[in-house]
């Protein structure tokens, strides 16, 4: 992973990994089965995932990253409070109580996106 990042992103900075469960056993085995590892990374160090992974929660907080229900974070959009670019290490929590029963993550349920250049 270290090596796809520095070589194929072209990453500069630190890889540094956040894990499933915030590895700990057996958490991280547990959330694995509710798609903690299947998060969806919208841009760099914004990430959609599911509300019901509190371990792999607590591991993104704990590595600078802010938590945000997503209807929070849609009303801040809505009224202009913040806009997209304004977003940053920000874990977008959405309500999974339906959507993780299905066996699928947001990676999965995605389709590829193409990103203008900042």
């Amino acid at each position: 992973m270290i090596d796809i990042s520095k070589n194929d992103l072209k990453c500069e900075d630190k890889v540094k990994f956040i894990y499933s469960g915030n590895n700990e056993f057996p958490f991280d085995v547990r959330e694995q089965w509710t798609d903690s590892c299947n998060l969806l990374a919208l841009k760099d160090g914004v990430v959609v995932g599911y509300d019901r992974n509190d371990k792999t929660l607590q591991a993104f907080v704990k590595a600078g990253f802010k938590a945000v229900p997503v209807k929070e974070l849609l009303q801040q959009l809505e009224t202009d409070a913040i806009t997209p670019k304004d977003i940053k290490n920000t874990f977008i929590i959405m309500p999974s109580a339906e959507l993780s029963r299905a066996r699928g993550g947001f990676h999965c349920m995605s389709m590829p996106l193409l990103r203008d250049e900042e």
